[in-house]
């Protein structure tokens, strides 16, 4: 894995907390000396999302779990 690759880095987060799931790891991250930052939470209701939402003023989405 190429941490630099900000396009590959959110599938590896959530491959990492999908297989996490019994450690309850919710979010992964990443921050390289640039001062660039990606990362990935599970966000498990439509509340939190809209919140988010209003926090980050983006359009997020929820991916479905594949459970």
């Amino acid at each position: 894995m190429n941490i630099n690759d900000f396009e590959q880095l959110p599938q590896y987060f959530w491959q990492q907390i999908n297989l996490s799931l019994s450690l309850s790891i919710s979010n992964c991250g990443f921050f390289n000396e640039k001062g660039e930052e990606i990362g990935y939470t599970d966000i498990l209701s439509q509340e939190i999302l809209e919140q988010a939402k209003k926090i980050t003023g983006k359009n997020l989405e929820m991916d479905k779990r594949d459970c």
